[in-house]
């Protein structure tokens, strides 16, 4: 009798244990179930071979701009680099000048913008003399606008497309008003423009 009573006990007491054990792994699943979309979208990426994104990656990559650094320099092409950014920063990502690059006529300290071209003239390819070589943004065409350091082909689609929409500049000033050609750029570009 004691060993029927001894064999009862210990199977309620097996039985208690896995339902405990059942309870468990319910209890574990409903967790990880409320635990959000975010932890499904993870486990789905990484079992699709995808990786997201950490936000300090995410962050590092929104505090980066991408600019384009062209003409007299060793390495021309597009460079990342932090936000603030000054032009001498992107010319040393390009590798530097190149020996023919006109060192004097560009602002080295100047900022830098998101989706900007920065072009270093070569030594000769601007002329100096007061009021002779200036672009006149009025008549210019779309080779003539090129010319200008920093203005690369959509940035002189834009100045045509404003200018035929405005009836033609009134100021060269206003060239800060073209999509594309904020205050940096304006600056930059003043010196080799002028409207008549």
């Amino acid at each position: 009798m004691n060993k029927k009573i001894c064999t009862y006990f210990g199977l309620i007491f097996l039985a208690a244990v896995v339902i405990s054990a059942c309870g468990k792994d319910e209890l574990l699943l409903e967790q990880s179930s409320e635990a959000g979309l975010s932890e499904d979208r993870e486990t789905d990426a990484f079992a699709d071979g995808i990786v997201l994104p950490t936000e300090a990656v995410q962050e590092e990559f929104a505090a980066n701009i991408c600019v384009h650094v062209c003409g007299a320099v060793e390495v021309p092409g597009v460079y990342e680099l932090p936000v603030g950014s000054r032009i001498y920063e992107a010319v040393d990502a390009a590798g530097g000048f190149d020996e023919e690059a006109d060192r004097e006529a560009v602002n080295l300290v100047e900022g830098i913008e998101d989706g900007e071209q920065i072009r270093i003239p070569f030594i000769g390819e601007i002329d100096y003399n007061p009021g002779s070589g200036l672009i006149d943004i009025n008549t210019a065409d779309m080779d003539d606008l090129c010319e200008i350091p920093g203005i690369g082909e959509s940035r002189a689609q834009a100045i045509i497309k404003y200018r035929e929409s405005q009836g033609g500049f009134k100021s060269k000033e206003e060239l800060m008003q073209v999509p594309g050609i904020k205050e940096g750029i304006y600056g930059r570009i003043s010196s080799y423009v002028e409207c008549k």
